[in-house]
Protein backbone atom coordinates (compact mmCIF):
# COMPACT_ATOMS: atom_id res chain seq x y z
CA UNK A 1 0.00 0.00 0.00
CA UNK A 2 2.83 2.47 0.86
CA UNK A 3 4.70 1.35 -2.24
CA UNK A 4 1.58 2.04 -4.34
CA UNK A 5 1.46 5.59 -2.94
CA UNK A 6 5.20 5.98 -3.75
CA UNK A 7 6.07 6.54 -0.09
CA UNK A 8 8.37 3.48 0.07
CA UNK A 9 10.69 1.93 -2.49
CA UNK A 10 11.36 -1.81 -2.45
CA UNK A 11 14.80 -3.29 -3.11
CA UNK A 12 15.22 -7.01 -3.59
CA UNK A 13 12.65 -9.78 -3.68
CA UNK A 14 10.97 -12.19 -1.29
CA UNK A 15 12.34 -12.44 2.23
CA UNK A 16 15.33 -10.30 1.32
CA UNK A 17 13.24 -7.27 0.37
CA UNK A 18 14.35 -4.02 1.94
CA UNK A 19 12.14 -0.95 2.08
CA UNK A 20 13.52 2.57 1.85
CA UNK A 21 11.85 5.96 2.13
CA UNK A 22 11.16 7.44 -1.27
CA UNK A 23 12.34 10.84 -2.46
CA UNK A 24 9.01 12.31 -1.31
CA UNK A 25 10.52 12.35 2.19
CA UNK A 26 12.93 15.25 1.97
CA UNK A 27 13.90 15.72 5.63
CA UNK A 28 16.36 18.58 5.23
CA UNK A 29 13.82 21.33 6.04
CA UNK A 30 13.26 19.66 9.40
CA UNK A 31 16.91 19.74 10.45
CA UNK A 32 17.56 23.02 12.24
CA UNK A 33 19.96 24.21 14.94
CA UNK A 34 17.93 22.57 17.71
CA UNK A 35 17.41 19.26 15.94
CA UNK A 36 18.80 16.06 17.38
CA UNK A 37 19.79 15.23 13.81
CA UNK A 38 22.07 18.25 13.63
CA UNK A 39 25.70 17.08 13.28
CA UNK A 40 26.84 19.43 16.08
CA UNK A 41 24.47 17.66 18.49
CA UNK A 42 25.54 14.21 17.36
CA UNK A 43 27.10 11.82 19.86
CA UNK A 44 29.34 10.71 17.00
CA UNK A 45 30.93 14.13 16.52
CA UNK A 46 34.67 14.39 17.08
CA UNK A 47 34.07 16.92 19.84
CA UNK A 48 32.58 14.10 21.94
CA UNK A 49 35.32 11.59 21.16
CA UNK A 50 37.46 10.30 24.03
CA UNK A 51 40.50 10.65 21.78
CA UNK A 52 39.84 14.38 21.26
CA UNK A 53 38.70 15.02 24.82
CA UNK A 54 40.60 17.93 26.35
CA UNK A 55 41.24 15.76 29.42
CA UNK A 56 42.76 13.01 27.31
CA UNK A 57 46.41 12.13 27.87
CA UNK A 58 46.85 12.23 24.08
CA UNK A 59 46.68 16.04 24.17
CA UNK A 60 49.59 16.55 26.56
CA UNK A 61 52.87 15.06 25.37
CA UNK A 62 54.78 15.68 28.60
CA UNK A 63 52.03 13.98 30.61
CA UNK A 64 51.96 11.08 28.15
CA UNK A 65 55.76 10.77 28.35
CA UNK A 66 55.69 10.81 32.15
CA UNK A 67 53.00 8.11 32.30
CA UNK A 68 54.77 6.04 29.64
CA UNK A 69 57.99 6.27 31.65
CA UNK A 70 56.20 4.93 34.75
CA UNK A 71 54.61 2.15 32.67
CA UNK A 72 57.88 1.21 30.91
CA UNK A 73 58.39 -2.03 32.87
CA UNK A 74 54.85 -3.18 32.09
CA UNK A 75 55.24 -2.46 28.38
CA UNK A 76 58.45 -4.47 28.11
CA UNK A 77 57.31 -7.50 30.15
CA UNK A 78 54.25 -9.61 29.50
CA UNK A 79 54.20 -11.01 33.04
CA UNK A 80 54.80 -9.00 36.17
CA UNK A 81 54.26 -9.97 39.78
CA UNK A 82 51.08 -8.53 41.28
CA UNK A 83 52.80 -6.12 43.68
CA UNK A 84 54.91 -4.57 40.92
CA UNK A 85 51.89 -4.06 38.67
CA UNK A 86 49.90 -2.64 41.59
CA UNK A 87 52.66 -0.13 42.32
CA UNK A 88 52.90 0.91 38.65
CA UNK A 89 49.14 1.51 38.47
CA UNK A 90 49.08 3.46 41.74
CA UNK A 91 52.04 5.63 40.60
CA UNK A 92 50.35 6.37 37.28
CA UNK A 93 47.10 7.33 39.00
CA UNK A 94 49.02 9.74 41.26
CA UNK A 95 49.97 11.79 38.20
CA UNK A 96 46.44 12.08 36.79
CA UNK A 97 43.05 10.39 37.00
CA UNK A 98 43.12 7.85 34.18
CA UNK A 99 40.26 6.12 32.37
CA UNK A 100 40.40 2.35 31.94
CA UNK A 101 41.01 2.48 28.18
CA UNK A 102 43.90 4.92 28.57
CA UNK A 103 45.40 2.86 31.38
CA UNK A 104 45.14 -0.34 29.33
CA UNK A 105 46.79 1.33 26.35
CA UNK A 106 49.65 2.73 28.43
CA UNK A 107 50.26 -0.57 30.23
CA UNK A 108 49.89 -2.64 27.05
CA UNK A 109 47.24 -4.78 28.75
CA UNK A 110 43.68 -5.93 28.10
CA UNK A 111 41.18 -3.54 29.75
CA UNK A 112 38.92 -6.32 31.07
CA UNK A 113 41.83 -8.21 32.63
CA UNK A 114 43.22 -5.00 34.07
CA UNK A 115 39.90 -4.17 35.73
CA UNK A 116 39.27 -7.70 37.02
CA UNK A 117 42.80 -8.53 38.19
CA UNK A 118 44.03 -5.21 39.52
CA UNK A 119 41.75 -2.17 39.54
CA UNK A 120 38.73 -3.63 41.37
CA UNK A 121 41.00 -5.01 44.10
CA UNK A 122 42.98 -1.77 44.42
CA UNK A 123 39.72 0.15 44.84
CA UNK A 124 38.52 -2.32 47.51
CA UNK A 125 41.87 -1.94 49.32
CA UNK A 126 41.42 1.87 49.16
CA UNK A 127 44.71 2.34 47.30
CA UNK A 128 42.75 3.75 44.35
CA UNK A 129 39.46 5.57 44.26
CA UNK A 130 36.92 6.19 41.53
CA UNK A 131 36.48 9.62 40.02
CA UNK A 132 32.68 9.08 40.13
CA UNK A 133 32.16 6.78 43.12
CA UNK A 134 28.35 7.13 43.05
CA UNK A 135 28.15 6.09 39.41
CA UNK A 136 30.24 2.98 38.80
CA UNK A 137 29.31 2.83 35.09
CA UNK A 138 29.87 6.53 34.41
CA UNK A 139 31.14 6.97 30.81
CA UNK A 140 34.08 9.10 32.01
CA UNK A 141 34.89 6.85 34.98
CA UNK A 142 38.54 7.10 35.92
CA UNK A 143 40.88 5.91 38.67
CA UNK A 144 43.02 8.06 40.90
CA UNK A 145 45.32 7.30 43.79
CA UNK A 146 43.78 7.59 47.23
CA UNK A 147 46.23 10.11 48.71
CA UNK A 148 45.01 9.52 52.28
CA UNK A 149 46.19 5.89 52.13
CA UNK A 150 49.33 6.32 49.98
CA UNK A 151 50.87 9.19 51.95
Amino acid sequence: MLIDKNLLEAEGQGRGTRYLLSDKFNLTPYIDDNSINNIQNSINSTANSIINNEDSINNDESLYDKLSDIAKLSINKKRLDVNTMDNIIVEMCKVKSIELKELAKLLNRNDVGLRNNYLNRLVKENRLKLLYPGQINHPKQAYLTNIDVES
